[in-house]
């Protein structure tokens, strides 16, 4: 039982630290893809394209 009040106490203290931050937001996910990453993130978009049209092609024959 302690241990069980203890656990829930330390995830309410950390509940308390990120409800007022950025972390996780939709738009921070969007600046950091398209400002940092922005290279990786279109190098990949080609390759799941490219292998899109490949799986297409090959279960059309």
């Amino acid at each position: 039982m302690l241990v069980l009040v203890a656990s829930l106490r330390s995830a309410e203290v950390s509940l308390e630290k990120t409800r007022n931050s950025d972390i996780g937001l939709v738009n921070q996910l969007g600046k950091v893809l398209f400002h940092d990453y922005l290279l990786p993130f279109e190098l990949s978009s080609i390759l799941l394209l490219s292998a899109m049209i490949g799986a297409v092609f090959l279960s059309k024959k």
